[in-house]
């Protein structure tokens, strides 16, 4: 059996524009064999306080006096790397994470340029280029039954609903990363 490696994960975030915005929460677990080999929670500052949009610290229910007692950015991705390093090894092209979360295209640019902003250009020598959705997987339901399913809208706390599935403290990235799964 080959060993899969899942990395469901999630991030809040500053803003929507993952250059000028940035990472302020990353939750993931990381899914071997089928198993939870590791969940992590980290959280930290901004890079640049300046461009917090209001509405996005509402929406993840932060204040920029909880962003300062949090780590900085660079302490996060260096936690971040002892993980990811654990389980992939960067210089292997066969042995990458298979990105997994809720419209996880978004997380993994923010993820991206999160590993920019720290001065390393290789975030995706972890991470495969395919991903899991479940974005996606819920258009595929639609497409598949020929109907709408989901209404009005995709977002995680619709599709649970729709699912049965139950999310305590949505838009934290550790209980979304958790429902989403």
């Amino acid at each position: 059996m080959s060993d899969h490696k899942l990395l469901w994960f999630d991030t809040e975030t500053t803003g929507t524009n993952p250059v000028e915005n940035d990472v302020i929460q990353v939750a993931g677990q990381v899914i071997r064999n089928g198993q939870v080999a590791e969940e992590f929670n980290f959280k930290c500052q901004p890079f640049n306080y300046d461009t917090i949009h209001p509405k996005a610290l509402e929406v993840n229910r932060t204040t920029v006096e909880q962003l300062r007692e949090y780590d900085t950015p660079q302490t996060m991705y260096r936690k971040l790397l002892v993980i990811f390093n654990r389980h992939v090894n960067k210089y292997d092209k066969q042995d990458k994470f298979i990105a997994c979360g809720q419209n996880v295209g978004f997380d993994k640019e923010f993820m991206n340029h999160f590993f920019k902003k720290n001065g390393n250009d290789y975030f995706f020598s972890y991470i495969h280029g395919a991903s899991l959705c479940t974005l996606t997987m819920a258009a595929m339901l639609e497409v598949v039954e020929g109907k709408k399913i989901f209404t009005p809208n995709y977002k995680l706390e619709t599709l649970c609903k729709c699912l049965g599935v139950e999310i305590e403290g949505a838009h934290d990235a550790l209980a979304d990363i958790v429902a989403t799964r």
